[in-house]
């Protein structure tokens, strides 16, 4: 293994993609993705030069990357599992006026209450908190933080 990382490395720095920064659109970057040709590259090196079967490479990559990368491209937000669905539109807190509102959802397909069954108190379908992936500056152990979840 030690001859196959300096390999890698060096495969790497011939790609604008494994330098420390890309230009790339925002829905590039967030949602759509980009192709990363060296993750490609490095599967189809281990299987001519080092003679890894397909499978053994395959098998390697979907240990070590997720789901969602399989296909070799990356955004942050790039979910294929959910096969393009989207489940908004959320109304969001900025924090511009107020840091503590910052990632708090408003509203929900327009509404501020989610009533699902068997939940019948207001509590219960509040749309209350956060999606979980951002939270307000400035809490600490002892806040109480909230997550919103549509299903």
């Amino acid at each position: 293994m030690n001859i196959v990382l300096p390999l890698l490395e060096e495969i790497i720095k011939h790609y604008p993609e494994g330098r420390a920064f890309v230009t790339k659109t925002v829905e590039e970057l967030l949602f759509k993705g980009y192709y990363l040709p060296f993750i490609e590259d490095v599967a189809s090196f281990l299987i001519m030069n080092l003679t890894l079967s397909e499978e053994f490479v395959q098998d390697m990559l979907s240990q070590l990357l997720p789901p969602d990368m399989w296909d070799f491209h990356f955004a942050f937000y790039r979910d294929i599992a959910r096969n393009g669905t989207v489940d908004g539109p959320y109304l969001v807190g900025t924090g511009e006026d107020d840091p503590s509102d910052f990632g708090r959802i408003h509203l929900w397909h327009g509404e501020s209450m989610h009533y699902m069954e068997p939940w019948s108190s207001e509590e219960c379908n509040a749309i209350n908190g956060t999606d979980g992936t951002v939270f307000p500056p400035f809490v600490d152990t002892e806040t109480l933080l909230y997550t919103f979840v549509t299903d």
